[in-house]
């Protein structure tokens, strides 16, 4: 039989139910023991499920105010905006708030993740930082530049 130690290691290397299947396959551990740890890992990730359908209820309830305050913000224009200041804040609460549940969603998301393949939560995260770096150093808002250019020229 194995020790915790073995088991803990190899599931951080290959993920928990790869460290669980090969061990009862080489008879190191008993059925009814990965039964009780199949059981156990399932439920934990049954709650992280669950918690990713919570956090995308609240993404989905922020993104749909969202979507109100933009049509209600190109409905009445500039001149508009400056009357609704209260608006304006409350598309910045909602932008903080659709971080956070974003932020969150994703760190759930790494969570099921690294139970099944560690290293495969390490890449993505890794990526992802990256891919977010690459975000913030786009030229996104070249558009927007552009047209600010074209209409200040006459254009």
């Amino acid at each position: 039989m194995m020790s915790g130690a073995q088991f803990h290691m190899e599931m951080k290397l290959d993920g928990a139910y790869h460290a669980l299947l090969k061990n009862l396959l080489n008879k190191k551990i008993p059925m009814n023991m990965a039964k009780d740890l199949s059981d156990m890992i399932s439920d934990m990730l049954l709650k992280e499920v669950q918690e990713a359908r919570s956090e995308t209820r609240h993404i989905e309830t922020v993104l749909n105010r969202l979507e109100t305050h933009l049509k209600q913000f190109k409905s009445v224009g500039p001149a508009g905006m400056i009357i609704k200041t209260p608006a304006l804040e409350a598309m910045s609460q909602d932008i903080k708030a659709l971080h956070g549940w974003v932020y969150s969603l994703y760190e759930t998301e790494i969570s099921i993740l690294n139970v099944f393949s560690p290293k495969k939560a390490q890449e993505v995260n890794a990526k992802v930082a990256q891919k977010m770096q690459q975000q913030l150093n786009s030229e996104k808002m070249t558009a927007v530049v552009n047209r600010f250019l074209a209409l200040a020229n006459g254009g």
